[in-house]
């Protein structure tokens, strides 16, 4: 692989763009002191001088004037914003400069964009909300995916066999979505889009864009953004959604570093799934904070599989991102929720007199009964040990 395909897909706050030329501005803080009467000056040193990168990108393509608006909403959107470089990585930078979009009569469907990033400092880095944070790496990981898929799949020079056992897996990968999401608001939607994926799929299994943004649209549908970059979930939608992302991901069989088509579609559906759930779930109710470490474990667990049978390092490092924005953003939810804690009963009791001696609120009656399945709820008989929400 030579050097060029070890470079990172640029991006800004997830919206990418292609990159023609980079600059980087890096020095020392010094005022100089010249004193009266001496032929000497003394320097006075002042600290670091901001990192400073400028970028000379472009945008190109059909869809240029949508992703001209979606850059030009994440550049003017304040505070600090997650930088992917070619060079350096995933970094949190500001933008300290106008930037500047220029097209050309002569090229069409074409802009060449200046923008000039300076590094966020560790204050401006942590006021960076979690949701935006995993919003920026869940779109990474689609558009790493997409390239990804560009570079690997090749079916047309595999053996028939090799063929049908990829429309077989990504067949399965549609119905269990069929099955596991039944329950979102977004059903009718899902199902057009499945219906019509199966119906071709045959085809699109030769057309490698086809095939990735047909099974995008799938496992992301009602959690992906819109054209300026804002989700359209809402905390009751992200509810529901949650419970079948979460069906999903149990029945979804776990990827390998298998190098076959059907390994290779694995591969990146799982992709596409823990990208739109890791949306989902920091929108998410959780009832304790036992909850919601768990839920983010189980998704975390399933990025590291991806992160190590992926053996790209480009898709592998925007995993790595989704990750831990993943992890601290669900660490910082359950630090704001109460606990889940263990009750015996001193005396007989019932469900809805225990949701008032615990809550002072008839409604936490139905949690109390979820979490414990009594027998008998009008008469839960001393020494039963409960599951119940801590009070704070």
């Amino acid at each position: 692989m030579g050097w060029p395909d070890g470079l990172r897909r640029a991006s800004f706050r997830g919206v990418g763009f292609h990159v023609a030329g980079s600059e980087d501005t890096v020095g020392h803080r010094n005022v100089l002191h010249e004193i009266p009467g001496r032929d000497d000056a003394i320097s006075e040193g002042q600290g670091r001088k901001a990192s400073r990168f400028t970028i000379e990108g472009f945008l190109i393509g059909p869809a240029v004037i949508a992703d001209r608006h979606r850059l030009q909403g994440a550049l003017e959107a304040s505070g600090p914003g997650r930088l992917v470089h070619p060079f350096y990585g995933s970094l949190d930078v500001v933008v300290s400069a106008d930037a500047r979009f220029v097209a050309r009569s002569d090229r069409g469907r074409y802009f060449v964009v200046t923008m000039v990033f300076t590094r966020a400092s560790a204050l401006q880095t942590a006021a960076v909300d979690p949701l935006t944070a995993v919003d920026v790496a869940s779109t990474n990981v689609l558009q790493q995916a997409r390239q990804w898929m560009n570079r690997v799949w090749d079916i047309a020079h595999d053996s028939a066999a090799a063929a049908r056992t990829a429309v077989n897996t990504i067949d399965e990968g549609l119905a269990l979505v069929h099955d596991a999401r039944r329950a979102a608001n977004s059903l009718a939607d899902i199902r057009r889009s499945i219906d019509n994926a199966r119906s071709r799929l045959d085809e699109l299994v030769y057309d490698v864009a086809g095939i990735t943004q047909t099974l995008e649209s799938v496992f992301t549908l009602g959690s992906d953004p819109d054209d300026r970059g804002e989700t359209r979930l809402t905390q009751a939608r992200a509810d529901a959604e949650l419970a079948g992302y979460r069906d999903l991901l149990d029945q979804m069989a776990v990827p390998s570093d298998d190098s076959t088509p059907a390994g290779e579609a694995s591969i990146l559906m799982n992709g596409q799934l823990v990208a739109a759930m890791s949306r989902v779930m920091l929108r998410s109710t959780f009832a304790s904070s036992n909850e919601a470490l768990e839920a983010s474990g189980v998704l975390a667990s399933r990025l590291q599989v991806l992160i190590d049978v992926t053996g790209d390092p480009l898709l592998g490092a925007t995993l790595v991102d989704l990750q831990e924005a993943l992890v601290s953003g669900m660490r910082s939810r359950a630090a704001k929720l109460a606990s889940l804690t263990s009750l015996t009963l001193q005396q007989p009791s019932s469900s809805l007199v225990l949701a008032w001696d615990l809550y002072q609120d008839l409604d936490k009656e139905a949690d109390i009964v979820a979490r414990n399945r009594p027998a008998h709820p009008g008469m839960i008989p001393a020494g039963t040990v409960l599951e119940v929400v801590g009070q704070g």
